[in-house]
Parts: structure tokens; C-alpha cells; sequence
């Protein structure tokens, strides 16, 4: 009985992590037909990277860190990505401009779509 209830469990946890994933690469999708269709990209090509796009999904909880602990969940970093997707209900997450000082995100819960390091265009004079 106890066996049939965890079974079942992990499927309902399995089933609705498998749905949320989905709709975040509905998300991504739009948000980079978006900027391909800003970009004059053919939308033949942009529907064709699309559909060879690999996605990976991960999920991180971070505690409130103790007294002597430090806040730090993740350390600075690029994302080398197209897109990263982030999900928090917490604040904390800082982006880094371009000056060198650093923004902070306000998380109420929020949704942030951040353009990684395969996304930003160079242009060359």
C-alpha cells in the first residue's frame, strides 16, 4: 500500500515537472522568435534552429543561510546559453552591467528572462 501511494506520488511530481518544463519551452520559443523576428531573421531558419534546440531543466532550492554562513547560492557567472529562464520567489539574483556594478533583481515571484553569452551579437565597424 505504502509502495502503490510513493509510486503514484513520484508519477503526480514526475507529470507536473514534465507540464512546467514544457511551458517554459513554450517561453523560450516565443521569446526568441521575438528576437529573431526583430532581427529580420527568415522565419524558415528561425522555426529550424528552433526545432534543433536542445533544452535542459534544472530545479535548485537554496536555505537562508546561517549566521556564520555565506549568501552566496551561486557564484558570479556567464550563462553560455541562448537563454536562461529563472523561476525564484526570493531575492537575490544581481545582474552585472556593462559599467561593472551590479543591478538587483527584484523577486515578487518573478520570471527572468536572461540572454546568455550565444545571444548577445557583436558589431564590427
Amino acid at each position: 500500500m505504502l509502495l502503490r501511494l510513493l509510486t503514484n506520488f513520484v508519477s503526480l511530481i514526475s507529470e507536473s515537472v514534465n507540464e512546467y518544463a514544457k511551458l517554459l519551452q513554450e517561453l523560450d520559443q516565443t521569446v526568441k522568435r521575438m528576437v529573431f523576428d526583430s532581427y529580420g531573421l527568415d522565419k524558415v531558419k528561425c522555426e529550424s534552429f528552433l526545432e534543433s534546440t536542445n533544452y535542459s531543466f534544472r530545479s535548485y532550492k537554496y536555505k537562508i543561510p546561517a549566521v556564520d554562513e555565506s549568501n552566496v547560492g551561486v557564484n558570479s557567472h556567464t550563462d553560455s546559453t541562448f537563454i536562461t529562464i529563472l523561476h525564484q520567489r526570493v531575492d537575490g539574483l544581481e545582474v552585472k552591467l556593462k559599467d561593472g556594478e551590479w543591478f538587483g533583481v527584484d523577486a515578487s515571484p518573478l520570471f527572468c528572462v536572461l540572454a546568455g553569452d550565444a545571444f548577445m551579437v557583436s558589431f564590427y565597424e
